[in-house]
């Protein structure tokens, strides 16, 4: 096969990113041929692994709000139908993005299978693997948030899931799983990926048995499968426990969180889409806002006060507080998984002390009264309140969040808009939580739409 520059390969995956069909310009095996472990390292660690995840969910989200000339300013069509949940609006950017990556996954994986190694080079030969196979999946995970309705144990084995691109073959024939097929096989990816990687990356923008074990956690999570979320949970933070103490976080910076800090388990970041979430479009939900006491740091930390009275969000764990979100995966939120899934597991006193060793460190010191069995009258709703004023603007939490609740009488929740005199809302069940493949998938593939 002809061999070209990794650059070309990498520029030719940047050139998808413009097109708007489904393996239309499809990225051929045989443009690029990595013949060393170098070539491949180079190909897991290139920027377009851990940038440009996406935030439709995000935009549909309820966290923030936009005012009237702010929504109308937005140049991004999409962008704008996604904050009103526009039965017509068509996902193509997370689509091509996540699968441009998954692609370069397989292209490694294969050639790994392809070339032989021993000694030193095995062990690095591993690792690569353990990437991939991490990557794929984590790309895997994100597409189910955005192109599927909401995993429930009764339904998965019938809704159309994802595409399950294993190979890098792209001449496959193109079809979707079902929802439950894809979580299995996110599932069994991240399994294998978790037993060949180190327990931590030497850089956080490389995946780590942290971050497989991390990313198990959140999607047992989003599963239902509380024992697993737990037990998944506890072995990410067996593996990296340490919490960011906020009383010796700086309250005057622009951006308080210095990028890789130590909560940080893996490091990537949203598309920006629009730029909807500039400090200067997003305002801060005012009943959020008003739900952290005068003595939460993270009030003073994740926010800062405009003139006309309203907030905007500046706490960014990526340490930048651009449109670019948070897309990694951090410490705070396996605490909060694991004392949700205790609580769910009846082990009421372990999911409250989990809580109470994360909310202490954003207290001011010496102010803040650990929850109790005795003081606590609902335990599990107490959680849910910390884990929604902790893991705001993280893609695809509080989306995710939103579609797990809908099944669920008591947390079922209906974001609401109101946007130049018109009130719109995304009530429980509401097929708008999958958003539309793009139309030239369906078209060039024969892929089942998502029905309106």
């Amino acid at each position: 096969m002809k061999k070209l520059p990794l650059i070309l390969l990498f520029s030719l995956l940047a050139g998808l990113q413009g097109c708007d069909t489904f393996l239309d310009a499809k990225p051929d095996k045989a443009l690029a041929t990595p013949e060393t472990l170098a070539d491949l390292a180079a190909m897991m660690d290139n920027v377009v692994m851990h940038t440009n995840y996406p935030v439709a969910g995000d935009i549909a989200s309820d966290d923030y709000y936009m005012q009237d000339a702010v929504w109308e300013a937005i140049t991004d069509q999409v962008a704008r139908q996604n904050y009103v949940w526009d039965p017509a609006t068509e996902q193509v950017f997370p689509w091509l993005d996540a699968y441009n990556r998954v692609f370069i996954a397989n292209v490694v994986l294969d050639r790994l299978e392809e070339l032989r190694f021993a000694g030193n080079s095995l062990a690095q030969a591993d690792i690569l693997k353990g990437q991939a196979l991490f990557y794929r999946a984590f790309n895997f995970y994100h597409l189910l948030q955005v192109y599927t309705l909401p995993y429930t144990k009764a339904t998965a084995g019938s809704l159309p899931g994802i595409v399950l691109k294993l190979k890098s073959d792209t001449e496959e024939s193109i079809v979707r799983a079902s929802v439950e097929e894809s979580y299995n096989q996110t599932i069994s990816d991240l399994e294998a990926a978790a037993a060949l990687l180190p327990a931590q990356a030497q850089f956080k923008t490389q995946p780590s048995k942290a971050a497989a074990f991390a990313l198990l956690a959140r999607i047992y999570l989003i599963m239902g499968d509380y024992p697993a979320a737990n037990r998944h949970a506890g072995a990410a933070i067996e593996l990296q426990p340490s919490l960011t103490d906020y009383n010796a976080v700086s309250q005057t910076a622009a951006n308080p969180f210095a990028i890789f800090h130590q909560e940080v388990i893996l490091h990537a970041t949203g598309a920006s889409r629009g730029g909807v979430f500039n400090a200067s479009r997003a305002r801060i939900d005012t009943l959020l806002y008003q739900s952290y006491a005068n003595n939460d740091l993270r009030k003073v930390l994740y926010f800062r006060r405009n003139t006309d009275g309203t907030y905007i969000f500046k706490g960014d764990y990526g340490g930048r507080n651009t449109s670019n979100l948070f897309s990694g995966i951090a410490t705070d939120e396996m605490y909060l998984i694991r004392a949700e899934t205790f609580v769910r597991m009846e082990e009421v006193e372990k999911g409250l002390a989990d809580l109470n060793r994360l909310v202490l460190k954003r207290w001011k010191t010496g102010t803040f009264v650990p929850y109790s069995t005795s003081n606590t009258s609902n335990p599990l709703q107490t959680i849910l309140i910390e884990r929604r004023k902790e893991l705001l603007f993280r893609t695809n939490i509080r989306w995710s969040d939103l579609r797990r609740f809908a099944a669920d009488p008591v947390l079922a929740q209906t974001p609401v808009r109101k946007l130049k005199g018109t009130t719109y809302s995304l009530q429980p069940g509401d097929l708008h939580y999958a958003f539309l493949i793009p139309a030239s998938a369906v078209n060039l593939s024969g892929l089942q739409q998502n029905s309106r």
